[in-house]
C-alpha cells in the first residue's frame, strides 16, 4: 500500500507578543513553526519553504525600512530544535520563472527540511 501520511491543522491565530510591533507576522509565524515542531511525530519530518529575497520590482523590494526576508539557517535557528531532530536540507534554491511583463527572472526560496529521529534511531547515534 502507499505511504500514509497525515497532516494537522495548525492554529495560525498565534497570540501576538507584547512588543512586537511592526513586525508582528514574523512573531506569528515564529510561534506557528514552533507548534510545528512539537506536532511532529517520531519518524517524521517538517519541511519550511519561503520566499528567500523580495521578487524583482516588488515595493519590498525597494523599501529599505522592510525587514530582509529570513533565510533557511534563520528560520533554523529560530526553532530551537532539542536532541533528535536532524537536518536533512538547510539551503536557498534559486528557480527561474516567467514574471509578469519582465520576462524571465530568478526567485530565491528558503528550503529547511529536518527529520524527526525515532527513539530507536537515536540509540544508534
Amino acid at each position: 500500500m502507499g505511504e500514509h501520511r497525515q497532516h494537522r491543522r495548525l492554529n495560525s491565530s498565534a497570540p501576538e507578543e507584547p512588543g512586537a510591533g511592526e513586525h508582528a507576522g514574523r512573531v506569528a509565524a515564529g510561534e506557528i513553526l514552533r507548534r510545528a515542531v512539537s506536532a511532529v511525530a517520531p519518524g517524521g519530518r517538517l519541511l519550511v519553504v519561503g520566499h528567500g529575497a523580495f521578487p524583482p520590482g516588488s515595493s519590498h523590494d525597494h523599501d529599505r525600512a522592510a525587514p530582509p526576508l529570513p533565510t533557511s539557517g534563520e528560520v533554523l535557528a529560530s526553532l530551537d530544535l532539542p536532541d533528535g531532530w536532524t537536518v536533512e536540507t538547510n539551503e536557498s534554491v534559486d528557480r527561474e520563472v516567467e514574471w509578469r511583463d519582465q520576462g524571465t527572472v530568478t526567485l530565491t526560496d528558503a528550503v529547511l527540511r529536518v527529520l524527526r529521529m525515532r527513539s530507536n534511531d537515536l540509540d544508534m547515534v
